[in-house]
């Protein structure tokens, strides 16, 4: 790798920057178990924190010339919230005490509910309990994406473009990057109304390899160059992979020129479109029909046990774990509020594949679903949720036959113009993070609701390395150490 002046400059002005910080990291344990504590609340400062990741670690900066914090407060549910100082915050462990303890006896807050009781309490206050009105939040998420492709062949079976040949195919194969990594984090304002989802995006980073990202643009002008080489401007094609086709024009698959002199501007809008998407699946993914999360729509199908009773700020909350008792793909623990009998808290995971498709040589299937969410209450007395954190995998298999066809109407004689014909086998899977925090909750109107655009311009910071300084003004959760080490060295 080459260094210029700049570049040593900037990197002496790194070393003397940090010099005047005071970096605090450290693990997050229960007392007794010595377990990791996830997704804990550290606060800090005035209205500054940071959220321990699954491993229980956290980190953050305070300025050399910052006052001393007289305490830092580390809370999570069902266990008691402490506070520490900043010399205490120096040691690479910290303890928390549990904060539940068993009932025996007379079950004085649920006058001996038995756990399917206190479910079907919990379902019949989900109108009441819940938040209905409109709302803005602050929020912060981040999205880690890991891909991996591992197996991908072309068997070309006939082909009438003499430059699509088994050497080209190889070369195209060959090219395909094998593993790839995308993190992204964004910080905003969300407004929601009817279960529809807003975005005003403040503060937005993205952190990918772009040779990775060049490799496929070259693969995607290759096969462009060819097409206009070979194809009628007003073909069309046809896909037909066993009984199954559709047609596709040609500018769907090569494009047009934008009229929008900006070409980024529309690679922002997908950005703002595919976190508001994000959003509205985590927003929506606990009463609403068909989601993945099929314990309350289905909980018939599973199996309640009570577990314990503990109490925090002074509210007292049951603990009932759930599992399958038939046709059940999750298991886990519901936190619930004795008082009002709010679902507070869930965590879940999958025992078996969700949505598993196999057909006409697919596999499809979605092996990991694993997460935490938390509800708190807003000044009305109503609940929202507050944090959610989510692994996602997904595994595809292909082993199928393709014919790709040019058609073209305006052709005297035969319309079939050309034809390639491949065997394609595939296997890949991706891991998908996504966690969550709602920094602020209030409530708002339908009015506010529709007065934000829905297209914006964002801007979107590039990365090749993670910085926490950019987030030390906003309460975020720590990164994993993936997050933390990942880096691409760029030649200059």
């Amino acid at each position: 790798m080459k260094y210029s002046f700049l570049t040593t400059m900037l990197a002496l002005f790194g070393v003397c920057y940090i010099s005047y910080c005071q970096s605090i990291s450290s693990r997050l344990l229960d007392v007794q178990t010595k377990e990791p504590i996830p997704f804990a609340s550290i606060l800090y400062g005035e209205e500054q924190g940071v959220i321990t990741n699954e491993n229980g670690d956290f980190q953050f900066v305070i300025e050399q010339n910052t006052k001393a914090l007289d305490s830092i407060y580390i809370s999570c549910m069902g266990y008691v919230g402490q506070g520490f100082t900043q010399k205490q915050l120096q040691d690479s462990i910290i303890y928390l005490a549990p904060g539940g303890f068993e009932l025996v006896g007379v079950d004085l807050m649920g006058q001996g509910l038995s756990a399917d009781e206190i479910i079907q309490r919990m379902v019949d206050s989900i109108p009441v309990n819940y938040n209905q009105m409109p709302v803005q939040k602050k929020f912060f998420l981040r999205q880690s994406t890991y891909d991996e492709l591992d197996e991908a062949k072309i068997v070309l079976k006939a082909s009438t473009i003499p430059e699509i040949d088994d050497i080209s195919i190889e070369r195209i194969v060959d090219r395909l990057p094998k593993k790839t990594q995308y993190h992204t984090e964004t910080f905003g304002n969300m407004y929601k109304s009817n279960g529809k989802v807003k975005l005003e995006v403040l503060k937005a980073t993205e952190m990918y390899d772009k040779s990775q990202q060049a490799t496929y643009a070259g693969i995607n002008h290759s096969l462009i160059k060819l097409i206009k080489k070979h194809v009628k401007d007003d073909s069309y094609f046809k896909i037909k992979t066993g009984p199954i086709s559709t047609k596709l024009d040609l500018d769907t698959i090569i494009g047009r020129p934008s009229l929008d002199p900006q070409a980024e501007t529309s690679i922002k809008l997908n950005y703002l479109a595919s976190r508001a998407n994000r959003l509205n699946k985590i927003e929506n993914q606990f009463f609403n029909v068909n989601s993945r999360l099929e314990v309350i729509e289905k909980r018939k199908n599973y199996q309640f046990t009570k577990d314990q009773t503990f109490e925090q700020d002074g509210e007292r909350f049951y603990v009932i774990n759930f599992g399958p008792k038939k046709n059940a793909r999750l298991r886990g623990k519901m936190f619930i509020n004795a008082n009002d009998f709010a679902m507070t808290r869930i965590e879940y995971e999958n025992l078996e594949s969700i949505k598993p498709f196999k057909l006409l040589g697919v596999n499809y299937n979605e092996p990991k679903y694993v997460g935490v969410a938390e509800f708190d209450k807003m000044k009305n007395g109503k609940y929202e949720l507050s944090f959610s954190t989510l692994k996602h995998d997904f595994f595809v298999k292909v082993r199928r036959p393709f014919k790709i066809a040019e058609k073209n109407k305006n052709t005297k004689g035969r319309r079939k113009q050309n034809e390639i014909t491949i065997d394609l086998y595939l296997t890949a899977k991706s891991a998908n993070v996504f966690e969550w925090v709602a920094l602020e909750t209030k409530g708002s109107s339908q009015g506010t609701f529709d007065m934000v655009p829905q297209r914006q311009i964002v801007e979107v910071k590039y990365r090749t390395s993670y910085d926490e300084q950019y987030w030390e003004d906003v309460t975020i959760v720590s990164p994993s150490e993936s997050v933390k080490e990942f880096a691409i060295l760029e030649n200059e």
